[in-house]
């Protein structure tokens, strides 16, 4: 009876392990989920892989886009006109309230004919008087330089002034015309008597004071000195002088 019961138990157990095999034989079917990725890029760059079999191949597709913008520039440059002379062959000098231009004028000329020469150099220049001492003496320094074989005696360059109507008939000079007002300039800009530099004497009219007058005034380029002349004589040139502009 003890024997039946054991081999009962065996069979029963043997059932167990058959109908246990059996049902890890079932197939299992495993749902795997594949998500979709979509990656953009600024080149519009878009990538799509299949959900339905990892095996499948992964498409990406790349769009590009090129935009040109070509930006044209154009420079523009501005010039300020400043103050100066017509050229660097002038001299300037600045007067206060103004400057005042110069340039020394080479040519054989009668006194009395010198604005012409000076007309020749600019249409708007003069014979030019000297505000104070400081001019006269650089351009008759700078007429020397221009000018330095021509005899001392005859080197005189022809100044902006002229004998005053009323000092006209005037011997020498006199308690009526002194010295520093018996003439006056003609440039319509010098103003004043400091450049004014005579030689001892001077002026005199010509030791006469009759009809033949000494109406003009010459400056030696040697020691600057001025001295009055008739309009006749020939001197070998003329300082010029205009106002300055901007240019």
């Amino acid at each position: 009876m003890s024997s039946l019961i054991t081999n009962i138990f065996f069979v029963f157990f043997i059932f167990i392990l058959i109908i246990h095999s059996c049902v890890a034989c079932v197939p299992t079917q495993i749902a795997e989920d594949y998500s979709i990725t979509s990656t953009s890029t600024s080149t519009s760059t878009s990538t799509s892989t299949s959900t339905l079999n990892p095996d499948l191949t992964t498409s990406t597709s790349t769009s590009s886009t090129t935009s040109t913008t070509t930006t044209t520039t154009t420079s523009t440059t501005t010039t300020t006109p400043i103050l100066s002379c017509l050229d660097s062959t002038w001299t300037m000098f600045d007067r206060g309230t103004y400057s005042w231009c110069m340039k020394v004028y080479l040519g054989s000329i009668a006194v009395q004919d010198a604005l012409i020469g000076c007309q020749t150099l600019h249409a708007s220049a003069v014979v030019t008087g000297y505000q104070n001492f400081a001019e006269l003496s650089t351009m008759m320094a700078a007429a020397l330089a221009a000018n330095p074989s021509a005899p001392a005696s005859t080197n005189y360059m022809v100044v902006g002034a002229k004998r005053r109507a009323a000092c006209a008939n005037e011997f020498y000079y006199s308690a009526i015309c002194p010295r520093l007002y018996a003439f006056e300039w003609t440039d319509q800009h010098t103003t004043g008597t400091d450049g004014f530099y005579w030689k001892t004497g001077q002026p005199d009219n010509g030791g006469t004071g009759g009809t033949i007058r000494q109406n003009y005034v010459g400056a030696s380029v040697i020691n600057y000195r001025m001295d009055d002349t008739y309009g006749f004589v020939i001197y070998p040139g003329a300082v010029c002088g205009m106002e300055a502009d901007y240019y």
